[in-house]
């Protein structure tokens, strides 16, 4: 994987630098920056070239031996000159016209690079797809290999242990499943809530250490200690109801039914701008 990052990296700089000096090349050349000078000072007197002037304005700006700027203005032009007190078009160039120049071009650089970004970056991520694909199976079957001399590594260290927890989660879950069988008839004829409540909890917490198990057996401590945590959680809220009556397990599987609601309204939501499949009104309901 360092080597397609490194070499992905290298050619994203240099394709980003190509780009962008191509772009400063192209836009910011001597000439254009004359004619952008020029063109607001003319604007500063309240007048616009007209497309044939500034032709030859630009003609005239690439001869680098030119000692002045001539404008012939146009009837409209000449009326507004008039206005003005001024025979002709007359361009002093000052440090305050360099000084908003120099900060028009900032802003225009601003733009370029930010379009040159966009543009590499979508001409990157594509190209980067397209080398991860063709080098994938090596890829992948050299990080599978590390994950197996690992797991290796780590069945020698934890393995009987762990061998254990899984005993014990199998044992714990054909119990229940067994208890279940037998004693859902009579539950169900005396409308025994607590039974029911306490039977769903232990379906969560075989499915909480299943999911430890495997995050154990893979590495993954903390978050197998996360799951842990919701697994101690379970056991205390089946130790409570346990010791209490139908009122409160029904008010805790009601309880249930809010968090769906929130959860269900959470993924209304959202589900448009993380682009899942909408839900319709009818199964928001039920």
């Amino acid at each position: 994987m360092g080597g397609i990052e490194k070499t992905m990296k290298d050619e994203t700089l240099d394709k980003f630098s190509d780009l962008f000096s191509e772009a400063i090349s192209k836009f910011f050349t001597i000439d254009r920056l004359l004619l952008l000078l020029v063109k607001d000072k003319v604007k500063s007197l309240g007048l616009s070239l007209t497309r044939t002037q500034k032709k030859k304005l630009a003609t005239l700006l690439q001869e680098s031996n030119f000692e002045s700027i001539t404008i012939q203005p146009n009837r409209q032009q000449k009326a507004q000159l008039k206005k003005l007190g001024l025979e002709d078009i007359s361009l002093e160039i000052n440090d305050a016209d360099i000084a908003s120049l120099e900060s028009r071009v900032t802003g225009l650089i601003k733009d370029v690079s930010e379009s040159t970004v966009d543009h590499t970056l979508n001409s990157i991520s594509v190209d980067l797809v397209k080398e991860w694909k063709k080098q994938a199976k090596p890829i992948l079957r050299e990080l599978r290999n590390e994950r197996r001399k690992f797991n290796d590594y780590n069945n020698k260290i934890w393995g009987r242990a762990l061998s254990s927890l899984e005993a014990f989660i199998d044992i714990s879950l054909d119990t229940g499943m067994l208890f279940d069988q037998k004693f859902r008839p009579t539950a169900t004829e005396e409308n025994d809530i607590v039974f029911n409540a306490l039977t769903r909890l232990h379906a969560r917490s075989s499915q909480v250490s299943s999911e430890i198990l495997i995050l154990l057996h893979n590495g993954f401590a903390d978050g197998a200690h996360a799951r842990w945590r919701t697994l101690h959680e379970l056991s205390v809220i089946a130790s409570f109801i346990a010791h209490h009556d139908n009122e409160l397990a029904e008010r805790y599987l009601a309880h249930s039914i809010i968090a769906d609601y929130r959860r269900a309204g959470e993924y209304r939501k959202y589900s448009d701008i993380l682009s899942y499949a909408p839900m319709s009104d009818d199964v928001f309901i039920s």
